[in-house]
């Protein structure tokens, strides 16, 4: 019988065994005579370096709210300690690293707050542990996306509030119209933007009857099935339709035209292919946009209904969207409504109230329905005598505030959702002084 055995280490013990130090005892077992020789423990040494491995999040993950961070460290002998960890993250890849946390620990985890950063897909953590003079570090091995909110830095079409803002899903751009300066002059400007940024676009008239004039607080919608914009009314737009296919503006003279309005809102519904318009103070009706082959007419779809209590009571500042995972228009808050904080829903025959929440209602915010979470976002707005709102809520059979740093307080900014790209696309808003921002909202 042989008196020694050879242990390839790296065949028999799991990986990670294998490249760090590991203490064991091992005794000799003699066939039916039992155990003999001394016990002691021994190391197995691996690389004989100090190491340390990223474990989570290491690429491809989607992170928000409140997450861990993992890492596991290899000690080269029972002696080290590893005196010195800090973490670092990077929103671009890699090519820049700020400090997350210094410590001079030997902490494998860290709680991450997220409610205090802001959205980027290019996110990296890499953690790097010291003892003496010793260091060791590892980096998540792709990109991953955290947070909500993210600023672009971008030349911006200039400040501007009570503007008109929508998503051709057609052409893949927003397109945004009007509103006002930060001195409450009403502009007539034509802007788009896709992943490029912002073009003042030049309109032709090929028709002759020119573009809309100068205004604010209209509303517009995009109909997908006409694949045009669609604008109605505002500050000096009395009661007129117009129409916005990429190149041209085109007024529209409709037989029944709703009367001149401003703080409107409208939406399109989808399911029904019907563009929905409602509000204005004192003006409680609810209109759909007909269409036969070229030629458009305004229904009022509510004759005979108690208007005020069966719908929603007139109103302005309030926000509007179509949702589409319950194929309804839906409306929240707004002014001379006492600040309602129901949710009404139109399903194309009524208005129906999805029930009161725990929040107050708000002036001014702006709604859309974000197709990925299946719930609407709301976004800033007046709380009454509580002042101007920079909170972000979800709606989704009740709201819910959505812990996250974003856009300062504002009312009034256009929100939209940019489908090929699949974030929420925020621009201007007033209170407080007009804002030129370009936001995006990128989960």
């Amino acid at each position: 019988m042989g008196s020694s055995f050879n242990w390839k280490i790296n065949q028999e013990l799991p990986d990670s065994y294998a490249d760090t130090t590991t203490y064991y005892q091992a005794r000799v077992l003699y066939e039916n005579k039992g155990y003999a020789g001394e016990v002691e423990d021994f190391e197995i040494h691996g690389s004989g370096t100090l190491r340390v491995v990223l474990e989570t999040p290491n690429g491809g993950d989607e992170w928000v709210g409140t997450q861990v961070i993992r890492w596991k460290n290899y000690l080269p002998d029972r002696n080290t300690t590893v005196d010195s960890t800090i973490l670092y993250y990077s929103v671009d890849s890699g090519s820049t690293w700020s400090i997350l946390y210094d410590s001079k620990g030997s902490e494998t985890s860290y709680v991450w707050n997220l409610s205090e950063f802001y959205y980027s897909d290019q996110y990296r953590i890499k953690v790097v542990i010291g003892s003496g003079s010793e260091t060791a570090e590892d980096t998540s091995n792709a990109d991953f996306s955290a947070a909500y909110w993210k600023m672009l830095e971008i030349d911006n079409p200039g400040t501007r509030g009570g503007h008109s803002m929508v998503y051709d899903s057609s052409r893949k751009k927003v397109v945004m119209f009007g509103g006002d300066d930060s001195y409450g002059s009403p502009m007539d400007e034509t802007w788009e933007w896709d992943e490029n940024g912002w073009i003042k676009i030049t309109p032709v008239d090929n028709e002759g009857d020119g573009q809309p004039s100068a205004r604010k607080s209209a509303a517009m919608a995009y109909d997908s099935d006409k694949q045009v914009c669609i604008l109605f009314g505002g500050s000096t737009g009395n009661n007129e339709t117009w129409t916005w296919d990429g190149s041209e503006w085109k007024e529209y003279f409709p037989v029944t035209i709703p009367t001149g309005r401003s703080q409107h809102k409208m939406a399109y519904d989808e399911n029904r292919q019907k563009l929905v318009m409602f509000g204005d103070q004192g003006k409680p009706k609810t209109w759909e946009l007909e269409w036969s082959g070229a030629v458009c007419n305004w229904d009022d779809v509510e004759l005979g209904v108690n208007e005020g209590v069966d719908s929603p009571q007139s109103r302005e500042g309030f926000a509007m969207a179509y949702h589409a995972g319950r194929q309804t228009v839906m409306i929240y808050g707004g002014d001379n409504c006492n600040y309602d904080a129901n949710v009404w829903e139109w399903n194309g025959t009524a208005w129906s109230q999805t029930g009161l929440d725990n929040t107050n209602g708000k002036n001014g915010s702006s709604m859309v329905y974000h197709p990925a979470r299946g719930s609407l976002i709301s976004f800033g707005g007046k709380l009454g005598s509580e002042g101007f709102s920079d909170s972000t809520w979800e709606w989704n059979d009740g709201w819910k505030l959505i812990d996250t740093i974003g856009p300062h307080y504002r009312m009034g900014p256009g929100l939209v959702y940019v489908t090929h790209l699949s974030v929420i696309l925020l621009y201007g808003g007033g209170g407080g002084g007009q804002s030129d921002e370009t936001w995006i909202f990128g989960r």
